[in-house]
């Protein structure tokens, strides 16, 4: 074989190639932008070696490769796997763990007076205690304590004696570092008892509601 038909060989195969391998390049591209899926050396020659790039069909344009969920920009996140500069991973929305829900807040109390009296039981002052640090922890909650009553007495005192009993706590709360501003005290009269009659005395109480925000 002459030197000239040899050279008119290897012109021939690379002729021959170099579609195939600009047509693999290109899918890969358009695979990677989220047009397609993945394409293999089997598809490489779709659209008679060319690709969209060069007027042709090829990747998400034709059989060759079939459109995904990375077609909608907006089903897909960018992530940067941190490998090396330019090195992404693509991610539907689907596949990103949801925010972790805010935890609830913590139960405090009831706490319990003395018959006819607002002033905090040392048990009491406890629970206190633990309200104040709970909110010096978590500074967006606030609190409603609610003052209550057994039903001895009219109700207007006991309206009042509630609302005494609630001011009691809110007292200890602000005295103890807490902003006033994020508590609230309201008075429930003898209008919600929890116990009957035979046990007025846990009647005689404040119940705490805590919101974080």
């Amino acid at each position: 074989m002459t030197a000239v038909m040899r050279l008119a060989v290897i012109v021939a195969v690379a002729w021959a190639i170099t579609p195939l391998a600009v047509a693999k390049q290109c899918c890969q591209q358009e695979e990677m932008a989220g047009k397609c899926s993945s394409c293999s050396s089997a598809k490489a020659g779709c659209g008679h070696g060319s690709c969209s790039h060069h007027q042709a069909k090829c990747c998400g344009r034709d059989a060759c490769c079939q459109a995904t969920q990375w077609a909608d920009p907006a089903n897909v996140h960018w992530v940067h796997k941190g490998v090396s500069f330019g090195n992404y991973l693509k991610l539907a929305k689907a596949e990103i763990p949801a925010a972790a829900a805010a935890a609830p807040a913590p139960v405090f109390g009831p706490i319990y007076f003395d018959f006819d009296k607002s002033v905090l039981r040392p048990e009491s002052k406890e629970v206190c205690h633990q309200v104040v640090a709970y909110l010096k922890a978590n500074p967006s909650a606030t609190i409603t304590i609610e003052g209550n009553c057994c039903d001895i007495g009219t109700e207007q005192y006991n309206k009042a004696l509630g609302k005494r009993r609630a001011a009691s706590v809110k007292k200890f709360l602000v005295e103890n570092g807490i902003d006033g501003k994020r508590v609230k005290g309201v008075s429930l009269g003898e209008s919600k008892p929890k116990h009957p009659t035979s046990e007025r005395h846990l009647n005689r109480r404040d119940d705490f509601i805590i919101r974080v925000n």
